[in-house]
């Protein structure tokens, strides 16, 4: 606390310094208006600010005069930079692979004039000095552990080892930094092998110790009292996707903040339903009493106070105008708003949603089932997959029909950024693709297989990252 308020003192000090400085520099000028301090409200704005910035640029000293960092249940991630001047328990560092740590030396494009720097040899070796010195930085902010991580893909390509990982251990079997004993782990996933390199554990004696990881595997009993007697469609994409993540969030129940384009989806569905029952008044609806629908909904889900919020509330503006547009064209077309039905795929049952079924009040029309998304101007026709075609499997189990490559088409996507709703169409090879994916997945399910599918551009947006073994 009394930290807190020397922090408090400090700012006090700044601002008021602040203040005489701009008085002075008035004066200087002639001018006589005398500047009011600021309102208390103002002030404690400010000093909110003042210890955000503090935090973002790790200059938070007084949680570390204290030493409450190491009763604090947290975990700090920052930049090499940031951690200058810093000591924690334990320190990882990942992503040690040859390119990415130390980076390469990239030109840059537009070099500055002669003279100006040093040569390019000498820009070379100042930059392999450089991020050597932030790695010793790097290893030395560890009190207890050090944990340094790399892996042998990058994506679809190999990768290897930084080359100050091999200068870590050579130092640490001679002079040059007095480390404790090095325990060497490899992680592999489940049914995977490693060969064993005998040179490299004659080399290191006792330091080295092997371990393979496999994704921890839940038991039959356990499966069958948390797995639902109904799977939901969105639960099965998600397998499909990643069976590890479905795993945390389907099984362990693990859930992540929703974030800010999951509140404008919400808050997009609802303005529809607004719009909806009103819509025997639709006439009367403007273009802005359905952008304040938005609004409305927006703000009520706490969309405005996230992260590029006024971005998605114009985008939501947009999309409420074009959706009362619709709903205006739909004439007698009664809309059936995400009604729930079952669908049995190789002899088991899933719930699905559909976003939207459009049926027409005259007889003999037949009703179209309509999957929506925004998803932005696009010039490509849409790709069934999985959802599209439970869609297909929908229609034919709850309205009598097949659908064939020749029949007119009854399954649309209905593009909300845009306003375009077009046909989504089968091939048969594109068809039987997709009931041998479902099928495969859904027995996988039974089984109780969870393996984790890394991908190095999708894993980092993953809300299970830093848990998954992958």
């Amino acid at each position: 606390m009394l930290a807190l308020l020397g922090l408090a003192r400090k700012y006090d000090q700044q601002q008021q310094a602040l203040r005489d400085q701009q008085q002075r520099a008035a004066e200087a000028r002639g001018e006589t208006t005398i500047r009011e301090p600021p309102k208390l409200q103002e002030q404690a704005r400010g000093f909110l600010e003042y210890l955000r910035v503090l935090l973002a640029l790790g200059q938070d000293g007084w949680q570390r005069d204290q030493g409450e960092e190491e009763q604090a249940d947290v975990i700090r991630v920052m930049t090499v930079h940031a951690s200058k001047g810093l000591e924690f328990p334990v320190v990882y560092l990942p992503n040690l692979r040859h390119n990415s740590f130390p980076t390469i030396n990239r030109k840059s494009p537009m070099p500055p004039p002669a003279g100006m720097i040093a040569s390019e040899h000498d820009s070379d070796a100042g930059h392999a000095s450089g991020e050597a010195c932030l790695f010793y930085v790097g290893v030395t902010r560890a009190r207890d552990q050090l944990v340094l991580s790399y892996s042998e893909r990058n994506g679809k390509q190999k990768a290897r080892a930084s080359e100050y990982l091999a200068a870590l251990l050579a130092d640490s079997r001679g002079s040059g930094l007095s480390l404790p004993a090095v325990a060497r782990m490899e992680w592999r996933g489940a049914g995977e092998s490693a060969a064993e390199d005998e040179s490299d554990d004659e080399e290191d004696g006792d330091l080295i110790a092997r371990g393979f990881a496999a994704p921890f595997q839940p038991g039959t009993e356990f499966l069958r009292a948390v797995q639902p007697p109904t799977l939901h469609a969105s639960a099965l994409e998600t397998y499909l996707r990643c069976p590890r993540q479905y795993f945390y969030g389907n099984i362990c129940g693990f859930h992540s903040e929703e974030r800010t384009y999951q509140l404008f989806w919400q808050a997009t569905q609802q303005t529809l339903e607004a719009l909806k029952q009103r819509a025997s008044e639709a006439d009367g609806i403007s273009d802005e009493e359905a952008k304040a629908l938005y609004s409305q909904h927006w703000q009520k889900l706490g969309g405005d106070a996230l992260p590029f919020a006024a971005l998605y509330e114009q985008h939501g503006h947009e999309i409420a105008a074009l959706l009362r547009e619709k709903l205006l064209a739909s004439g007698d077309t009664q809309w059936e708003l995400r009604p729930t039905m079952t669908v049995e795929i190789a002899g088991r049952t899933l719930q699905l949603s559909v976003d939207r079924v459009e049926q027409p009040k005259r007889g003999g029309q037949p009703a179209r089932f309509v999957r929506t998304r925004a998803s932005g101007k696009r010039k490509e026709k849409p790709t069934p997959g999985p959802r599209e075609y439970l869609y297909a499997q929908a229609y034919k189990q709850h309205q009598g029909a097949q659908i064939t490559g020749g029949d007119t088409p009854t399954l649309y996507f209905h593009n909300l950024s845009t306003g375009e709703t077009l046909p989504i169409t089968f091939t048969a090879k594109r068809e039987q693709k997709l009931y041998e994916e479902l099928q495969e997945s859904l027995s996988a399910l039974e089984r109780g297989e969870f393996p984790p599918k890394p991908d190095a551009r999708v894993c980092p947006a993953c809300p299970f990252f830093f848990v998954c073994p992958a």
